[in-house]
């Protein structure tokens, strides 16, 4: 039933996490889920206004996938976003010092439909995935050498100490996207 959902193609990865959401959690309480759905619908808008697409939510956590070839929608996208959560933040938790965290890569997922029969979603899955996940624990807006090279004319960037993968192999090459 399921066969034939799964394909493999190039897409570009964004993973944004807040930095600092648990402290942000405590000091703002009782009104934390409503600035939770206020942060997804900031980010939704900024993604799909660019042509993206929301895979999941983690948390405080979002995984966002963009067609391949997209980088340099990804990073303005990125930039509205990092944008956008100040603000929020502003409203909700002024002077907080939580921050909105992304990283984005590019590469070849899979994509498709995985989970158990009682539960089956859209899904990616693949290097580009975890490479975002390992690169955003640096601040600000971080890329993958290969997001670099497609949309690096656009934007000024600062090279960063690279990343050792998990799994070994490479350590990545990472730069910080500068914000004006």
């Amino acid at each position: 039933m399921w066969e034939g959902i799964m394909e493999k193609v190039h897409r570009v990865v964004l993973f944004c996490d807040i930095s600092g959401f648990m402290r942000l959690a405590y000091s703002i309480e009782e009104r934390m889920p409503a600035f939770v759905q206020e942060f997804y619908r900031m980010v939704g808008d900024a993604v799909v206004g660019g042509g993206g697409r929301i895979v999941k939510y983690i948390g405080d956590a979002v995984l966002v996938v963009f067609p391949g070839g997209e980088e340099t929608e990804a990073v303005r996208c990125a930039l509205r976003m990092r944008g956008g959560f100040t603000e929020l933040l502003g409203r909700h938790a002024p002077g907080d010092g939580s921050r909105l965290e992304v990283a984005i890569s590019s590469g070849e997922v899979v994509e498709g439909i995985f989970g158990h029969d009682s539960l089956r979603l859209y899904d990616i899955m693949g290097e580009p995935v975890a490479h975002a996940a390992i690169m955003n624990r640096f601040p600000g807006i971080i890329v993958t050498a290969k997001v670099r090279d497609a949309a690096g004319g656009e934007f000024r960037m600062k090279e960063m100490p690279s990343v050792p993968p998990k799994w070994g192999g490479e350590p990545l090459k990472a730069w910080r996207v500068l914000e004006e």
